[in-house]
């Protein structure tokens, strides 16, 4: 298992919900927050590629970041607008960028 420290995690919400001009803090003891927001699928991108980057630079290894990634994503990830453009493996190619 793979140990995010606290202030990572914080700051990978807090980046996610950052156009909702809100913080995790806020948020995390209201139960299934996650779904009270939205974002678009190109929003939802650019948070996974920063995410990722933040990741790999506290645990070392893209490998590792990008399943953290995902973990985090599958868990905490908004709800995307349903008016979605995108196919669903293009949408989560995002996962496997090198």
């Amino acid at each position: 298992m793979t140990y995010i420290a606290d202030d990572v995690f914080n700051a990978l919400l807090d980046k996610q919900l950052e156009p909702h001009g809100v913080t995790y803090n806020e948020v995390k003891n209201r139960p299934n927050w996650f779904l009270e927001y939205t974002y678009t699928p190109q929003e939802a991108d650019q948070w996974i590629r920063w995410g990722r980057k933040l990741l790999h630079e506290h645990l070392g290894s893209k490998k590792v970041a990008a399943e953290q990634m995902r973990i985090i994503y599958c868990r905490f990830g908004l709800k995307e607008n349903p008016s979605r453009d995108l196919k669903q493996e293009e949408s989560f190619a995002v996962f496997n960028e090198k």
